[in-house]
């Protein structure tokens, strides 16, 4: 069954003017990690080939490679999507998923082979024709979403070395299926588009609008298109996208050009994805790095002779700042839901007497005990964000600030005004007096998506002031002076397959 290809030129674009976006989907989620060297915040090991060719097929194999990717310095594990009914060993699938998670390592996946979207479309190993094909299209959709919801990941992208146009997907093929995705994968972000070389990349990028969905753009560079990378990064931060290369190994194919490895530092990516790793830097039948693992210690860690920290274990600091979503602020809320927002509120993390609480404006500005704090939290979640280093130096005049405003009423209005306070507004005001400057800029409310919320703005005003400038949490976690240290997500209850 095939199908014009207006269908997918029909795909919406609001969405990629609407201003809103600027804001809320713009930065991404580039976890910030400062035990590595230059622009590097994620560093995921590779395991893919080990689970396609069911050779991590005992828990003893499956337990030395995340001990050696702990050794290397790895935040994250990259494993399969597989097509449906082709996972050749569930049970160590399984396993190696949970030991990960229980280890604190971020997860992304992405699907098997060459063409994977091919691949996970056709639900085979083999691949069929997908171009301009709505019905299989649809398949991929729906078995991405089913595999998000059996296994929760930081990072999912349903393509892999899958082309355009003269390749499997058309580009209004490629933007539908990130419009369907978007927001529907378990909590995941969205990244991509992961294409076989950095030029083909390029061109989803330029040929589609999938920055409005993912949060990082990624590219192989199997095809040592190192030239291409300045331009693939600035089509990239227009959106303010961080940039990972997704699959690099230090094999030098070429004598007169640098390896991938090294071509992508300079490039100064954000994250990368070691390639293979569980068998090229880590040795599966005891967990000690090869020679070549040793040596991308050496390049991507800070100090690569001292024990590295357990992925993901956070580490409380004075000053951070804690994003949650909670239904205090019903003004707040309605707008957040109305966006489709993670947060609606925020706080700054303080210590009393050997005890962390939050300073924050709920009901009033007073401090929480951080257990209270996260117990309010929809799914009992934490994302902690914190100042960049120069900024670092402003924390003690920022805390004092905000104790300023101790025992002011919440602003249910959200009026910016010194009189009342809400939660996003006592942040935004202590960082101001602090520094003078704006960790993000007020917007007016015309410009977010009031329209949804408009029945519970209308409770507090008699009419929705359009005109009136409000900061929000979401907003403010976007800021360029941030970057996220921690943050967790609610393993999925269902433990069922959901037909994956």
């Amino acid at each position: 069954m095939h199908c014009d290809t207006s269908y997918f030129r029909s795909v919406d674009r609001v969405l990629a003017i609407a201003v809103w976006l600027i804001f809320f989907l713009s930065a991404g989620h580039a976890d910030a990690d400062d035990r590595y060297k230059g622009n590097l915040r994620n560093v995921l090991g590779d395991v893919k080939q080990g689970q396609i060719q069911n050779k991590l097929d005992t828990k003893k194999k499956i337990d030395n490679v995340l001990d050696g990717f702990e050794k290397l310095g790895c935040n994250g594990v990259r494993i399969t999507l597989f097509p449906r009914g082709t996972n050749p060993n569930p049970e160590m699938f399984d396993y190696l998923y949970q030991e990960a998670k229980k280890r604190g390592f971020k997860i992304f996946a992405n699907p098997a082979q060459h063409a994977g979207g091919q691949r996970v479309a056709s639900r085979s190993m083999k691949t069929e024709p997908v171009k301009n094909d709505l019905k299989v299209t649809n398949i991929l959709i729906q078995d991405v979403k089913a595999f998000s919801k059996r296994y929760r990941c930081d990072w999912i992208n349903p393509l892999n070395e899958d082309g355009i146009d003269v390749g499997a997907f058309t580009g209004p093929q490629i933007q539908y299926i990130y419009q369907k995705l978007h927001r529907r994968v378990g909590g995941a972000d969205l990244i991509g588009p992961c294409t076989w070389g950095i030029p083909s990349a390029i061109a989803v990028l330029k040929k589609t609008t999938i920055e409005d969905y993912i949060s990082v753009a990624t590219t192989h560079n199997l095809g040592h298109n190192h030239g291409s990378w300045k331009e693939f990064v600035n089509l990239a931060k227009r959106r303010r996208l961080p940039v990972w290369d997704s699959e690099v190994n230090l094999h030098k194919k070429y004598p007169d050009r640098s390896h991938r490895f090294d071509a992508a530092l300079e490039a100064g990516v954000d994250g990368l994805v070691l390639y293979d790793a569980w068998r090229s830097f880590v040795k599966p039948h005891n967990g000690d790095l090869t020679k070549t693992g040793i040596n991308v210690r050496q390049r991507i860690l800070k100090n690569p002779n001292q024990p590295q920290p357990k992925p993901n274990k956070y580490e409380p600091k004075e000053g951070d700042l804690l994003f949650q979503y909670t239904a205090g602020n019903r003004f707040l809320s309605a707008l957040a839901d109305a966006s489709e927002q993670q947060f609606s509120h925020c706080g700054m993390l303080v210590k009393k007497e050997g005890q962390w609480f939050v300073l924050e404006a709920a009901g009033s500005v007073k401090e929480t005990p951080i257990k209270v704090w996260r117990g309010r939290n929809r799914d009992n979640l934490m994302h902690v964000y914190r100042l960049k280093d120069p900024m670092q130096k402003h924390i003690p005049k920022m805390l004092e600030s905000g104790r300023k405003f101790l025992g002011r009423p919440d602003d249910f209005r959200c009026q910016m005004t010194d009189t009342k306070i809400y939660g996003p507004e006592l942040v935004y005001k202590s960082f101001k007096r602090a520094s003078g400057k704006e960790l993000s800029q007020p917007v007016l409310i015309k410009q977010l998506r009031w329209k949804q919320a408009e029945a519970a703005i209308l409770e507090a005003e008699s009419s929705v002031p359009l005109q009136r400038k409000i900061i929000t949490a979401e907003i403010l976690s976007k800021s360029d002076f941030l970057q996220r240290v921690y943050s967790t997500k609610k393993e999925n209850e269902d433990d069922s397959r959901d037909g994956s």
